[in-house]
């Protein structure tokens, strides 16, 4: 329910305002240049095959991006049986990436 709940408020807070968001237990072990090099572009990791998953551990975004909202709208959609959907699927990761993939 936690995780769940962080990586809806994480999207919400970075459509809204924008800026750059890292979990507080991310090890950084290189650059985080990415993030900012080049304003009014979202960036985040993403992980590699098999999944292709959206890391929500780091990213970074303009104010009100569509991506943001898209993924806001998506969230929305699922209605009620967000509550019972694995979260990987309802806020999380693979969610994440389908929602990248549009």
């Amino acid at each position: 329910k936690g995780a769940k709940r962080a990586d809806f408020l994480r999207t919400l807070v970075m459509w809204a305002v924008g800026g750059v968001h890292i979990d507080a237990d991310y090890v950084v072990c290189d650059s985080l240049e990415f993030l900012v090099d080049t304003p009014g572009v979202i960036s985040f990791p993403v992980m590699p095959e098999p999944t292709y998953e959206v890391n929500g551990c780091a990213m970074s975004a303009p104010p009100h991006h569509r991506l943001f909202e898209i993924a806001l709208e998506t969230f929305i959609d699922q209605g009620a049986s967000i509550t019972t959907t694995k979260n990987l699927y309802a806020a999380g990761p693979r969610i994440m990436a389908n929602i990248t993939d549009q």
